[in-house]
């Protein structure tokens, strides 16, 4: 994926957006949306604000598109959310 700051924030606004990922008991915001929050806030950022937590969460983020990616399942993915 992708996407500038703006455009992930614009698709964080967005009912698909908010119905999708996973979510913790008694929490309104999935964990993935909650995740590409701290994405935007981390593309924002100047490279020498960055700390430690933005680079982790960075690094799981990569992990996860990785490990999505090697679960596609094969064909075009018409359809795929």
């Amino acid at each position: 994926m992708n996407l500038t700051a703006p455009q992930l924030e614009r698709w964080l606004h967005t009912d698909e957006s908010r119905s999708s990922g996973r979510r913790r008991p008694g929490v309104s915001e999935s964990i993935d949306h909650e995740s590409g929050r701290k994405i935007v806030i981390v593309l924002r950022q100047n490279a020498r604000e960055t700390d430690e937590n933005d680079l982790n969460h960075m690094r799981n983020v990569v992990g996860d598109i990785k490990r999505h990616l090697r679960q596609r399942p094969d064909g075009d993915g018409t359809g795929a959310r």
